[in-house]
């Protein structure tokens, strides 16, 4: 007879049952409210370009010299966690399905809820656990980040994670530092101060070795994989910092209310806001202000808890405002879509597509919809027009593209088109994919 399974402890059912209610309120938002292959074209781009290198890697990068792939370069500035578990839910399901990016962040957004209520119970009480826990779990901001596909949720995951972890289990609070730096850039700083504040606990020295030693292993490989391709250890926070230094990373949130939860960078902001606010807001209700009031927590504890259900409820009005502009992108998605399905009419299924680099959307609708394999996807990101310059010679650009063995154009570059007014015998038109022209190249 097999054993039986060790009973599941009574403390388990609330952070579970938070972690399966967040979930289903997120598959719902994924799977029924919207079209899973669309979380937001046009105003999400980052879910696209995630993707792109998640399958790219896949495709190109790990089977040539182990390392990452991207059309448009940025594969090592973002980190290297993401495209690894998307990997893995791709051979899980034998799909390479956008959805899957969604789901990912679902959970670990899930996760996160679970979590807030893990920690605010232990530090706190049970109540300031279970509000921190459903405002997570509900608040539409924080579930409208989570079904977009967004990457953030995974780093703030695994360094709550690492707090849970301390001081039981030392080792794994250093790992999900490490984890969570390779997840996100801001974690890099982030788990450097986590792990620094933990020296405040002077009698948990020894276990704060131990965490460092975890922390530093992986950080020590990562760091080495990023010098090995990049030429710098620290190459995505020293280029990504740099570079918002210059004001070379996209503006914040303008207008109303309504379009800065709704815009990529303004959502971003709104999220790191309010899910530490939700988390302080919890603390307060039920920790801090029977403390002020000198009140027995027990005495207030049944409206206070009221009061922040209400909050929540009245906090679903913004989702008015949230859907109805991700709906709005349906008819750009339809487009996209069809580009793919017109490019699978007329594509033979082989030959290499040189396409362009900057849209993520692109490159996944000719890989779902129009048949178009990985290992045929070359990106004008790093052409010979970049290599060269506008200056290249006819024989420097009929070299390149035969070296590269390109067989289809979708120009993106003016330079193309410049290219196909020169030289039209070097190119056929094959059609029209919905605002994208595709040619079949004949070099001589």
């Amino acid at each position: 007879m097999p054993k039986k399974l060790p009973k599941l402890k009574k403390e388990w059912f609330w952070p579970i049952g938070i972690f399966l209610l967040a979930l289903l309120l997120r598959l719902f938002f994924i799977f029924i409210v919207t079209e899973p292959d669309n979380p937001g074209v046009g105003i999400f781009v980052d879910t696209y370009h995630r993707w792109q290198i998640a399958y790219l890697s896949r495709e190109i990068g790990w089977p040539q010299e182990h390392r990452l792939w991207d059309l448009r370069g940025f594969e090592y500035l973002w980190g290297i966690v993401h495209p690894i578990l998307l990997n893995i839910l791709f051979s899980l399901t034998g799909r390479i399905d956008i959805w899957l990016a969604r789901l990912l962040t679902a959970l670990a957004g899930s996760g996160i809820a679970a979590l807030f209520y893990l920690l605010g119970k232990r530090f706190f009480n049970f109540l300031t656990g279970l509000s921190a826990g459903l405002l997570a779990a509900f608040l539409p901001v924080l579930v409208m980040f989570d079904i977009v596909g967004l990457i953030e949720p995974l780093g703030v995951f695994f360094l709550l994670a690492a707090i849970w972890s301390w001081p039981k289990k030392p080792f794994l609070t250093g790992f999900f530092l490490a984890v969570a730096a390779a997840s996100r850039i801001e974690a890099w700083i982030l788990a450097v101060v986590i792990l620094a504040g933990l020296l405040l606990f002077k009698r948990f020295l020894e276990k704060w070795v131990i965490s460092f030693i975890g922390f530093l292993l992986p950080m020590m490989i990562y760091m080495k994989y990023l010098a090995a391709k990049t030429g710098s250890a620290i190459y995505p926070l020293k280029e990504y910092f740099f570079q918002i230094t210059q004001g070379k990373w996209g503006g914040g949130c303008s207008g109303d209310l309504g379009e800065c939860l709704i815009n990529q960078q303004g959502l971003r902001f709104t999220y790191f806001l309010a899910l530490p606010l939700g988390f302080l807001f919890s603390v307060f209700l039920f920790w801090g202000l029977p403390k002020l009031l000198k009140i027995e927590q027990k005495m207030i504890s049944g409206p206070l808890f009221v009061f922040c259900l209400m909050l929540l409820l009245i906090s679903q009005v913004f989702w008015q405002s949230q859907l109805s502009k991700l709906n709005q992108t349906t008819k750009t998605w339809r487009h996209i879509k069809q580009v793919g399905e017109k490019f699978w009419r007329v594509y033979p299924g082989k030959g290499r597509v040189l396409i362009p680099a900057t849209t993520g959307d692109l490159t996944y609708s000719l890989v779902k919809y129009g048949g178009l394999e990985g290992k045929n996807i070359v990106g004008q990101g790093f052409d010979v027009f970049y290599y060269v310059g506008e200056e290249a010679g006819q024989d420097q650009i009929s070299d390149w593209l035969k070296k590269e063995k390109i067989a289809w154009l979708i120009p993106g570059k003016n330079e193309y088109r410049r290219l196909i007014e020169k030289k039209p015998t070097w190119f056929s038109f094959v059609g029209d994919l919905n605002g994208y022209q595709l040619y079949q190249v004949h070099l001589p």
